[in-house]
Parts: structure tokens; sequence; C-alpha cells
């Protein structure tokens, strides 16, 4: 039994290096292609917090460590995503993209406050607005968002455990249906919308995503990019708790993430810091350790309410895509920009390019908007999964 908290984070590393190798040498295996890689890697991690791997006593310093790691490691995660996300290019998509990407953001809320009256006195877990907020909060953005409201509205490690499943089990169908699918309905839908092309291509055309750095990352690079994270993490904690101390309405934990937004998409847009070519995997490494010891303290016998949870997902993506077609006809928006709006906002900025590069053969335009509007996703799923928590707070 690991009881010590450099055992805990030896142990997460060594895990994380092993499957990082195993997924990158057998990426093609059948195994993978059946269970995402990253899910794998999370039942792996449940499994050995419920078999005694950790010692889970209420004084342990595997806990502590835990609680560290997520407390200083969930805001550095959303500063080295949100940095990358240079607001200026996110205007260059042009009203039609930018609408069609907010629609998509506004169609998963509504989907949430539905989902919630329908399921609330189903699902038999606590804390239902917080849920529905973080679980939203990926959806929008990604990862980054999922944890940040997580941690401002202090959800139980139980009820993160489910989003994580979740997010998992419902984003990788979709992936697979946006993929395979909508090439077969690319000519009946567009005849449906009457879908005008030019926007996407001119939107297409005003978008370069070749300006980062094309070196190897060095020493300054490094220190660079912690030591700012650091300092803006450190003022923005600070910020936080002094805001709360007037306004205690407003929790610091809230405040402190949406001051990090705010200043990280600042310094994207006038500074070099996010094409430092050590910023992506930075991100990438926090990302996946912060999945890894989210799952401390999960007890499996939580999962026994999965199947409404499921179904109230299931809901939530029926009304996005309903949303969605509707918006369409009204707009005449074309099919795959539909497509990558929603893959952008429930998959995010690891899926939404290799989908795009399904349609490359109608557009070569469709990898950068669906990059860009990733990113627009990163920006804004924190404060929608934060509203929605607001808003489930006085309707239920």
């Amino acid at each position: 039994m690991i009881t010590t908290g450099f055992g805990f984070i030896t142990f997460v590393f060594v895990c994380l290096a092993i499957y990082l190798w195993l997924s990158t040498k057998y990426e093609n295996s059948k195994l993978f292609k059946v269970i995402p890689p990253l899910l794998f890697m999370y039942v792996f991690f449940v499994v050995a917090t419920n078999v005694g791997v950790f010692d889970m006593s209420d004084t342990s310093a595997v806990l502590a460590t835990k609680k560290a790691m997520t407390t200083y490691g969930v805001p550095l995660l959303v500063y080295a995503v949100i940095v990358q996300s240079d607001p200026r290019k996110i205007l260059k998509l042009g009203p039609k993209m930018i609408t069609c990407f907010l629609v998509t953001a506004v169609s998963i809320i509504l989907g949430a406050v539905v989902s919630a009256i329908i399921f609330h006195g189903k699902l038999g877990i606590p804390d239902i607005p917080e849920t529905y907020g973080t679980l939203v909060a990926s959806f929008i953005g990604g990862p980054e968002n999922m944890f940040a409201v997580a941690d401002g509205v202090s959800l139980a490690d139980e009820a993160l455990s489910n989003v994580l499943i979740l997010v998992e089990v419902v984003y990788s169908p979709w992936l697979i249906f946006l993929m395979c699918g909508l090439p077969l309905l690319w000519n009946k839908f567009n005849r449906f919308t009457n879908a005008d092309l030019v926007p996407v291509e001119e939107a297409g055309a005003r978008i370069d995503l070749n300006d980062r750095e094309k070196r190897q990352a060095n020493v300054a690079d490094v220190y660079k990019v912690i030591g700012i994270g650091v300092l803006l993490e450190s003022v923005c904690l600070w910020l936080g708790n002094v805001i709360n101390s007037f306004i205690p309405s407003w929790p610091a934990g809230v405040v402190m993430y949406i001051l990090i937004t705010i200043a990280a998409m600042i310094l994207g847009a006038k500074t070099n810091l996010g094409r430092n070519p050590f910023i992506k995997p930075f991100a990438t490494a926090i990302c996946l350790t912060q999945v890894a010891i989210g799952t401390l303290g999960v007890d499996l016998s939580y999962f026994m309410s999965a199947g409404w949870l499921l179904a109230a997902s299931a809901t939530i993506l029926l009304i996005h895509v309903l949303i969605m077609v509707i918006y369409a006809k009204l707009t005449r928006t074309d099919l795959y920009t539909l497509g990558c709006a929603s893959i952008a906002a429930i998959g995010g900025n690891s899926s939404a390019p290799v989908v795009a590069a399904v349609y490359t053969n109608k557009s070569e335009a469709y990898i950068s908007i669906a990059t860009i509007m990733a990113a627009f996703g990163s920006i804004i799923g924190t404060v929608g999964g934060l509203i929605l928590v607001k808003i489930l707070h006085v309707i239920l």
C-alpha cells in the first residue's frame, strides 16, 4: 500500500509514462479502437484505488497530496490551454461561424436544463446542479473547463468520476457518427437547408494556424511557461480571496478561474506565449495528471446510478442536435460546419481537427475552423458551466 505523498506522485507519473508509451506504440490496436485510451487509463486508476493501492484514511498523506495537486494544478491547466487561444483568430472566423458555435454552446446548456428537470429525481446523487455544470463545461470546452468548474464549485470526487465516465461514453459514439455518418448525409442535408458555403471558404482563408514556433523547447521555454503560470495563478488566487471578502456570494475559487481565463486570453493575444513550443505538451501533461488523480477516493458502488446518468447525457445530446438542425435550416448552414462546431465543443481540441480532416474533400477550411472553434470553447466553457450551476440552483 502506498502511504506517502511522494510514493503517490511516483506511481501516478510512472503509470502515465507507461500509458503514453503503450498508446503510442499500439495506437492502431483493436483494444484502443474499442476503448478510448483516456477511458482505459481512467478505469485503471479507479480499480487501483478500489483494490487498496493507496492509503485512503482521513489523515493520509496521499489524500493531502492529491488535494494540493488539484488545487494548484487545475488553474495551471486552464492557463496553459487558454493562452493558446488567441481571441484575434476567433474573430477571424466571422459572424456566421462564431454564431454557429455560440448556438452550439447554448443548445448544450438548454439540453442540460431540460435533462436536469426530467431526471434530477431519478439520478440518486447529490449536487445535481454542480454535476450538470461540470458536465456541460466539458461538453462546451474540454477537460480543463470540467476540472475548473468541479474545483470551483467543490464537486465531490464521486460525482466528478461520473462526469468523466459520461464524457467518454457520450463523446466516443458521437465522434464515430460525425466521422462516418455525416459524409453520407452531406448532399441531402445541404439541399434541405439550402446551404451557403461561401462563409466557410472566407473564414478558412482568414485563419493561419502555422504560426507556432517550429523548434524544440529549451530550458528557457520551460521556466517561462511555468513561471508565468505560477505567478498568474498566485495573483488571481489572491484577488479571488480579496473579492470574496467584499462580496461573499462570489466564491473565491470561481472568481479565480474567471480571472485566469481573462488574463490568459490577454496573454495569448498580446504576447507570443501561446506559440511557445513547450506550452502544448505542458497543458497535455497536466490534463493527464488531473484525470489520473481525479479517481482517488472513488467508490465503484457509486456507479449504480450510471444508467440514469447515461439517459440524462443522451437527452442533452438529443436536444443539442435538434436545436442545431433548426438553426441550420433558418440560417442556411451546411452540415459540416454544424459537425465541426459540435465536435469542437463536445470533443474539444484533440478531436476537432481529426473530424475536420475527414471533410477536407469538401474544403480544406474545415480544419482551421474546427481548431479555432475548439479554442473558443475552451474560453467560454468554464463560464457556461458556472452559469448552468446558478440556473439549476434556481429552478430545481
